[in-house]
C-alpha cells in the first residue's frame, strides 16, 4: 500500500510525543509534513543525479506521478495539446518529465523534443520525427506532432512526471521507495530532535536572565 505525506507525519508525530523530544516543544503538523517534502527532494535529486554519474539514466517508478490529461486543441496556434498539472522538478536533460504515452496502449509513447528545436526546425524534414508521434513543453502545455492514428481531440495521455513534494496533496500516494521511507522518518525526528535542543536552551537562558 502506497504511503502518503499524512501517514508519515502520523508515524513521526507518534514517536515525536512518545518521549522523542521534550512536551516543551509545540509540534505543528505542516511543519512535519514540509520537513517530509524537503528530505523527499533532497532525496530525489541526490539519487538521480548519482545514477547519472555511474551512466544510469533510467528513473525509479516510485519516484514518479501519473496525471491523465485529454488532448485539446490551440485553435489560435491549430496544435493538439495537453496540459502539464505541475511543473517538473529541475532535472538532468530535462528527465523531470518523464514520458507521455498513450493511456489506452502505454507501447504508444511521444518522443520528446525541445520548444527550440521545434521552432527550429519547423517546416523542415527534420521536423517531422520520421514520422514520430511527438512532443515539446512550453509553459503548462505540452503540445504534441504527428498523432497516431485514432488518436484525436478528446484522448486521453497519460503523463508521467517526478513532481515536487509540495505538489502531492497530503493524503494522495507520495512517489518513494518503501525503503526510503524509513530514512525520511528518521532525518525529520533528528530535524525536530534540533527543534528541541534549541527550545531548550532559549528556556534556560530566558531562566538565567
Amino acid at each position: 500500500m502506497a504511503t502518503t505525506k499524512a501517514r508519515l507525519a502520523e508515524q513521526i508525530l507518534r514517536v515525536a510525543k512518545g518521549g522523542y523530544i521534550s512536551d516543551d516543544v509545540d509540534i505543528d503538523s505542516r511543519e512535519v509534513i514540509l520537513f517530509i517534502e524537503q528530505e523527499r527532494d533532497a532525496f530525489v535529486r541526490k539519487t538521480i543525479f548519482e545514477n547519472k554519474s555511474i551512466g544510469e539514466h533510467e528513473i525509479n517508478g516510485d519516484l514518479l506521478s501519473t496525471y491523465k490529461e485529454e488532448i485539446k486543441n490551440d485553435a489560435v496556434r491549430n496544435e493538439s495539446y495537453v496540459d502539464v498539472p505541475y511543473t517538473p522538478i529541475a532535472l538532468p536533460n530535462d528527465s523531470g518529465f518523464h514520458s507521455l504515452v498513450l493511456l489506452s496502449d502505454q507501447s504508444i509513447s511521444f518522443v520528446r523534443r525541445t520548444a527550440t528545436a521545434s521552432s527550429l526546425y519547423r517546416g523542415m524534414k527534420a521536423d517531422n520525427l520520421l514520422g514520430r508521434a511527438g512532443f515539446y513543453v512550453e509553459g503548462s502545455r505540452a503540445f504534441l506532432k504527428n498523432l497516431p492514428n485514432g488518436v484525436t481531440t478528446g484522448t486521453n495521455l497519460l503523463l508521467k512526471l517526478v513532481v515536487s513534494s509540495k505538489d502531492i496533496g497530503n493524503d494522495e500516494p507520495f512517489p518513494i521507495p518503501a525503503e526510503q521511507e524509513q530514512a525520511v522518518i528518521k532525518n525529520v525526528l533528528q530535524l525536530l530532535k534540533v527543534m528541541d535542543a534549541v527550545e531548550q536552551d532559549n528556556a534556560n537562558d530566558s531562566k538565567d536572565n
